[in-house]
């Protein structure tokens, strides 16, 4: 069994890189999770799902 995603380590990854404007948090196959860090834009959180299948 592999760690946990909560959701200070993935804040964490994009802390750790600062000029990368996401992070992948997650792999398994073909699915894929990132983590996107937008660079300014309208104030409070925004959420998008992406889907891209095979």
């Amino acid at each position: 069994m592999t760690d946990r995603l909560t959701p200070s380590a993935v804040l964490q990854q994009l802390q750790d890189n600062p000029g990368a404007p996401f992070a992948e948090v997650f792999r398994h196959g073909s699915l894929q999770v990132e983590i996107y860090k937008p660079d300014g834009g309208p104030e409070g959180g925004e959420a998008s799902d992406v889907g891209h299948g095979r």
